[in-house]
């Protein structure tokens, strides 16, 4: 990796006008060390997505984007457009090797795994996310499989927003990381207490089915979130589906295998993906309420 901005969620909207998304696009544009470019943003405000595929098109570079949405774009021959974070970093190794004019061989693939039989007493699915970038890519999910949007802090539908972030209903994605959860505290990539309070509320839910939360490992991040999760998970009612994404490398300092492990010793299933974790829990709630 060349470089690596992160600008914040803000920085897209139409006040600000992608200020820094579009300052760090052009330095990737005219980075001589950079072959590929991906720009991963919570959707900008369309006046802001013109200006980045004008950036776009003055690059011969190819450029993979993902708004976490289907979004109307141009159809330029170095433009790549995704919405599955999972899509977006098996498209950056694959043009990166074109680009670096070698190849590598392919992924092996897992089997699916069986989806499982929930508690007929139980219904519903809570996500609990340090992040909104998650939680919008599971909203996505949830909306191909089901058809229709989950409950939400983040919503922009009046009838989806949550009435009171505090406590879900139905089905409800969470990103835990929004203003009203992190004032006065640290952000839940770092302190589990706001999520391991939250888990224990959900998992006290006589009609939840399926908690699926992400642990990002990091710097930056807790130093050992599997030692907070672990204990809590395995005290939950075997009836709730615990569904995990660790999202991190084997060189991250948590070191990635002892938190894999630690985590599905406590009961949790895990995947190294949040594309697969979300997919699966919701089609874990799909298969329970026979929706084809």
């Amino acid at each position: 990796i060349s470089q690596a901005f992160g600008t914040g969620g803000r920085d897209g909207k139409e006040a600000i006008g992608g200020i820094m998304l579009k300052s760090c696009l052009q330095f990737l544009i005219d980075d001589p060390a950079t072959q590929v470019i991906v720009i991963i943003a919570k959707t900008p405000h369309p006046s802001v997505q013109t200006q980045l595929w004008e950036l776009i098109a003055s690059t011969s570079k190819p450029v993979i984007a993902n708004f976490l949405a289907h979004v109307e774009h141009p159809h330029l021959p170095q433009l790549h457009y995704v919405v599955s974070l999972e899509a977006t970093a098996r498209l950056a190794c694959l043009l990166f090797a074109k680009a670096a004019a070698h190849s590598n061989p392919p992924t092996p693939q897992s089997p699916p795994l069986p989806l499982p039989f929930l508690n007929h007493s139980r219904h519903w699915l809570r996500g609990l996310y340090s992040g909104g970038t998650l939680c919008g890519e599971a909203t996505l999910i949830y909306k191909h499989e089901i058809g229709s949007e989950p409950f939400s802090n983040l919503s922009s539908r009046p009838d989806k927003k949550l009435p009171d972030p505090w406590r879900s209903v139905q089905d409800s994605l969470i990103d835990l990381g929004s203003d009203e959860y992190t004032q006065g505290r640290p952000h839940p990539m770092i302190d589990y207490s706001l999520r391991l309070k939250r888990l224990a509320s959900e998992a006290a839910d006589p009609e939840v089915a399926v908690i699926l939360m992400d642990v990002v490992l990091g710097y930056g991040a807790h130093p050992d979130p599997a030692s907070e999760l672990a204990p809590a998970i395995a005290a939950i009612d075997k009836d709730i589906l615990i569904v995990c994404s660790v999202l991190g490398t084997d060189a991250d300092p948590q070191d990635r295998a002892s938190q894999i492990k630690l985590l599905s010793d406590a009961g949790a299933l895990v995947f190294t993906s949040h594309h697969a974790a979300a997919e699966y829990a919701v089609k874990a709630v799909k298969k329970h309420r026979g929706i084809s």
